[in-house]
Order: structure tokens, then sequence, then C-alpha cells
């Protein structure tokens, strides 16, 4: 006589009494369903999370985007408006704002015009709290741009320094750190960190 093994899966299917057998195939159908279920509320909450990330990740961004702003974008937004600045020193002007550049801004107040060096200015009020990028002229035209066209000019200049020292001349010469000025037929040297302003008739 020759007897075959059956297989555990033939046994359960087969040789077990009735009762036992269907028990166990509820049993792992249960089983199957709760595992199933467990398993798609893990990709849910694991979808979750990372939407949670990602959010973070979006407003910490916005955050980081925002907090590189300049005051120089938010002038941008203000042109037009009147302006109160604040200078070294307790100089104020109070004037409109009709110029934004990469390091200066003008300021026109009744019969002058204003070129501030925008590394001196301490306070601004009036200021909406608005932003804009500079266009591609703006930001390459800077404050040395500005003294070669008033040497160009061969108009007289009116400088005033941090430490309120007021001077007018020639512009002769433009370096890298400072200007050379032409006051009273003798040379001035001017250390372009230290003016605060140019100042000129409209």
């Amino acid at each position: 006589f020759f007897f075959k093994q059956k297989t555990a899966y033939e046994i359960v299917d087969c040789d077990w009494s009735s009762d036992v057998c269907s028990s166990d195939l509820h049993d792992r159908r249960v089983s199957d369903k709760y595992l199933f279920e467990l398993e798609k509320n893990l990709t849910l909450q694991a979808n979750s999370l990372l939407l949670q990330k990602d959010d973070r990740e979006t407003q910490h961004q916005i955050r980081v985007e925002f907090n590189q702003l300049s005051l120089i974008e938010k002038f941008k937004a203000n042109i037009e408006k009147d302006l109160i600045i604040g200078l070294g020193n307790d100089y104020v002007i109070h004037g409109k704002l009709i110029e934004v550049n990469i390091d200066h801004v003008v300021i026109v107040q009744e019969i002058f015009k204003y070129f501030l060096n925008y590394k001196k200015i301490c306070f601004v009020q009036g200021l909406e709290n608005t932003f804009k990028k500079l266009n591609h002229l703006e930001s390459k035209w800077n404050f040395k741009s500005l003294l070669n066209q008033k040497q160009n000019s061969k108009k007289v200049i009116h400088f005033e320094k941090s430490n309120q020292f007021k001077v007018q001349g020639l512009i002769t010469n433009i370096f890298m750190d400072h200007i050379t000025l032409r006051v009273l037929n003798e040379e001035t040297i001017i250390n372009l960190d230290d003016i605060l302003l140019i100042k000129e008739f409209i």
C-alpha cells in the first residue's frame, strides 16, 4: 500500500472537521481584512505626515524668502511716496522718493534733490509694507555710477559727510574707496564710506 502525504493546506482544507476548518478560514479572512485596513490606515497616516512635512518646508521657505527681502526693495515699492528719512548724526530729510537704485535713493525736497547713501539710513517713516524688485538698470546703477555722471557734468557738487562736514567742488578723480575734489584750487580727498549724501539744486 502507498500513502500520499498531504500538504498542510490540504489538511486544513479537507481533513479537518468542517467546524475547525471553517473557523480557521474565518479567522484568516478576519486577519487578512484587519491587516489590509491596518496597512491602509498606516499609508494614510504616512501620506498625511509627508504632506505636513512638505507644508512645514514650504512655510519655512516662504519665511526665508520673506526675511531675505531688503529695505531697498521696500523703497522700490514706495516710489512717489512722501517719506521721513533719518541719517547719521540726527540728520532728517522729509521729501518725496523719486528714484531707487542698488545702493542709494533719491529724495526731492522743495528746490533740492538729495542722493542718499543707502548704508547711512538709520530710520524711515511712511513706507508701506510692500516689496518690489529692482529692474536691471537700477540693480547696476550704484553710487560710483552717480559720481561718474557728476564728474562728467563738470558741475560743482555739494557733499555732506558722516560727521556733518560739508564741502562742495568739482570731482577730479574717482578711485576704489575715495574721490578727489577740487575745492578753491586745492585737492580734497573724501572717503566714499564717509559720504552721507549728495545735494543739488533741481
